[in-house]
């Protein structure tokens, strides 16, 4: 059973972030591990008449194309998420790494060479965000990550989470 804190916090971003409606292209980018958030996301924008699309990422997938890609694959923005940011009505964005220092050791130049593809696709964010074709946003799920950084234990932050998104009330929105 799905803890109804993680439906709640879906229902915030579906029903009042993102206000999803039918027809609308929905995409959704997160790691495997948000998954029970992303279960909850896809079922609430099915249910509401649009389309889901997941582009899932692995927890330590930058981790691995730092380490072994070449610079012209770094400078490569996927094709997928090009689609979403170019011609989606929505994009939700979930946070949710698995360890927040995993790039400290990459060389700032291979930072750099990868920032500037994905600068292309922010620009294009935020263009179509100024102009209401592009309804986003970028929030986390609760790691333990996170809640290393908070200096909590998992439970704790999590607790802390859901509490200041009122997602631990009946009705959170």
């Amino acid at each position: 059973m799905t803890d109804p804190r993680i439906h709640n916090f879906a229902r915030i971003l579906v029903e009042y972030s993102a206000a999803v409606k039918p027809g609308d292209k929905v995409a959704v980018t997160a790691t495997t591990l948000a998954e029970p958030l992303l279960r909850e996301i896809f079922a609430l924008t099915l249910q509401r008449g649009a389309y889901p699309h997941l582009l899932i990422e692995l927890p330590d997938q930058e981790e691995l194309m730092f380490r072994h890609a070449s610079d012209e694959l770094l400078e490569f923005a996927p094709i997928f998420s090009r689609m979403a940011f170019d011609e989606f009505d929505v994009l939700i964005k979930l946070r949710s790494a698995d360890n927040t220092r995993a790039q400290t050791g990459v060389d700032p130049a291979r930072q750099a060479v990868r920032q500037k593809s994905v600068a292309r696709l922010i620009a294009s964010q935020m263009r179509r965000g100024a102009t209401d074709e592009l309804r986003w946003m970028s929030t986390l799920f609760p790691t333990p990550a996170y809640a290393m950084e908070a200096d909590m234990g998992t439970a704790e932050y999590e607790d802390f989470f859901y509490r200041a998104l009122h997602a631990d009330q009946v009705d959170p929105i």
